[in-house]
């Protein structure tokens, strides 16, 4: 008996020193962790549609600044008024006279861009083989666009710029004596005009004349060439018109609106 209860003992006073009780305080405990993980799909990202690009701000040189999108039919923007006169190079006509409202925009400090419609008045010469064709002289609408590349910053008082324009033309004219245009069911249709469209290409140089507030006048020298298409309005073979060059002179005053 007495040796059993020495044993029962000995097993108790160990069991006691093993306890968690008995781990001095200093000794880290091991820490349960949850090993499971958060399935992506259930994770939360930020929705970018929240804040449209235009209302963002981006910070250059310590100062914030609003990043805006260029919109070239936003305000303020520039209404005018061109004038231009020329020559080209064909025995037909004596000059060519026209004008032009605009509508124009500038693009940072750099560049301008222009929309215009015209009118172009192109008297002939008297010797001009046309004459026995038409009656008085053609005239031509155009749609064009345009673009300003300036080469001097926007502090001189006198800014030089290069000119880049593309139009599109429609000639027209009365004929002289009017054409049986007979279809192929035997009917009989006089045509007394018809018209014809082309293309027009253009670069030149040009400097600001006048640059006060709301208003700005500039002038520029364009050659450039006229591309006539092959057939006319009433289906006829264009015999009559060629494609030419040409130089004009153009005198433009723009008005600032909306600013």
């Amino acid at each position: 008996m007495l040796r059993i209860f020495v044993i029962l003992s000995s097993l108790a006073i160990l069991a006691t020193c093993v306890s968690p009780a008995s781990v001095p305080p200093h000794v880290a405990q091991p820490q349960d962790h949850d090993t499971t993980s958060t399935p992506a799909d259930t994770l939360e990202y930020p929705d970018v549609g929240e804040e449209p690009y235009d209302e963002l701000e981006y910070v250059e040189g310590g100062e914030e600044h609003d990043e805006d999108t260029w919109n070239l039919f936003g305000l303020p923007a520039w209404v005018g008024l061109g004038f231009s006169g020329g020559f080209c190079a064909t025995g037909h006509y004596e000059s060519i006279i026209g004008g032009a409202v605009t509508y124009g925009k500038p693009m940072a400090q750099t560049a301008w861009v222009e929309l215009s419609v015209g009118y172009t008045a192109t008297p002939l010469q008297q010797s001009s083989a046309l004459q026995e064709e038409i009656e008085n002289s053609p005239g031509m609408f155009s749609f064009a666009a345009g673009m300003r590349a300036f080469l001097t910053p926007p502090e001189y008082s006198v800014r030089y710029h290069l000119y880049f324009g593309v139009g599109i033309d429609f000639l027209f004219w009365n004929y002289e004596t009017p054409i049986n245009g007979a279809s192929e069911e035997g009917s009989v249709d006089w045509i007394v005009d018809d018209g014809l469209p082309g293309i027009d290409l253009r670069c030149g140089l040009g400097f600001t004349m006048l640059r006060e507030s709301g208003v700005l006048v500039t002038a520029e020298v364009t050659p450039g060439v006229k591309l006539w298409f092959d057939e006319t309005r009433e289906g006829f073979t264009n015999d009559l018109f060629s494609s030419y060059g040409f130089v004009v002179l153009r005198i433009q005053a723009a008005f600032e609106i909306g600013a």
